[in-house]
């Protein structure tokens, strides 16, 4: 269960406070409050990288709402509690901002706001934001996210190219992997292009179901050593 529980001092008591003036204002742009949509992403950002969701107390009431011992510790328990949502519901709002995307991977992987990037968390955060019973969980789909899709792909994506990033500490590819990562959370490459430039993704396209026009798309795309492999192939 949630614990309320005591404050320890006034300087305790301040910064719960904030906290708590932070989840509530999420809480009101997630359920589609004035300015909702503009609002919501640099206000949830703050709320996971600042940790405000761990522990914080409420304004109106006092109550102190505890994630921090390890049994509560889950992003996934606030997002439903707190905020009336679902997780899948919340990524549909931040579908186009790959930065936030990554935010809330990181954090429901790991239960809290850390990880292990280098660059730091906050490192590309406000750029890419200046660029810019369960019934009740899902009622802001019907205000925000009608015909969105989940993303699913793309926070797998996301959270292979960290996984990328991982293993190429200390070789001459890290550098490379960082500069790729950080044009994919401010928006500047899809997921899909980055995965394709670190290897991990092949390129596809679309052949017509006609013989000349599947000939005329697999010339504009296959020539010398490749060309010839392929209709190799094709006679085996």
């Amino acid at each position: 269960m949630i614990k309320s529980s005591g404050l320890t001092n006034n300087l305790d008591s301040s910064h719960l406070l904030h906290n708590g003036r932070q989840v509530e204002a999420l809480h009101f742009f997630v359920q589609g409050g004035e300015g909702a949509l503009d609002k919501l992403p640099i206000m949830l950002e703050h709320v996971i990288e600042e940790d405000c969701w761990q522990k914080f107390l409420f304004p109106k009431t006092g109550e102190i709402r505890d994630y921090t011992e390890k049994a509560n510790k889950t992003f996934v328990d606030f997002a439903r509690i707190e905020l009336s949502v679902s997780i899948e519901t919340l990524k549909k709002l931040c579908k186009d901002r790959n930065y936030l995307l990554n935010l809330i991977d990181k954090v429901t992987q790991r239960g809290s706001g850390g990880d292990n990037n280098p660059l730091g968390l906050g490192g590309w955060g406000q750029k890419a934001i200046d660029d810019m019973g369960q019934d009740h969980l899902d009622t802001v789909d019907n205000v925000h996210v009608d015909n969105r899709p989940t993303g699913n792909t793309q926070q797998a994506g996301l959270r292979r190219i960290r996984s990328e990033l991982k293993k190429a500490k200390g070789t001459d590819t890290f550098e490379t992997i960082v500069a790729i990562q950080a044009d994919v959370l401010t928006d500047k490459m899809s997921v899909n292009k980055a995965m394709i430039k670190l290897g991990i993704r092949t390129p596809t396209f679309t052949i017509p179901i006609d013989p000349d026009k599947a000939a005329k798309a697999i010339k504009k795309r296959f020539q010398g050593d490749e060309l010839r492999r392929l209709i190799e192939l094709l006679n085996d």
